[in-house]
């Protein structure tokens, strides 16, 4: 019987299966969405649909919201430069 191989009977192992809890924000997602969000997984791609929609929304305010420089006219510039300075007075 022992002939100096060791052999292991693996396929009688019973293993016990481990779900991972999800994630606080999951549930959350899950128990207010109304019942649109059935799974954990829709909850997953929920929130990352959130996430980008969320930067997207931030890059546009923070590159894109800013309105060009004002630029004054020639003529104005040119009434600038012909107006006595500020301490003169003219009688």
């Amino acid at each position: 019987m022992f002939n100096g191989d060791i052999q292991f009977d693996i396929d009688s192992v019973q293993r016990s299966q481990y779900k991972r809890a999800g994630s606080k924000l999951t549930q959350w997602a899950m128990k207010y969405s109304g019942g649109l969000i059935k799974d954990e997984e829709q909850a997953h791609y929920v929130l990352l649909g959130f996430t980008v929609l969320a930067i997207i929304v931030s890059m546009f305010l923070f590159f894109g919201g800013k309105e060009k420089p004002y630029m004054p006219s020639r003529q104005e510039i040119q009434r600038a430069m012909t107006l006595p300075p500020n301490g003169a007075t003219t009688k």
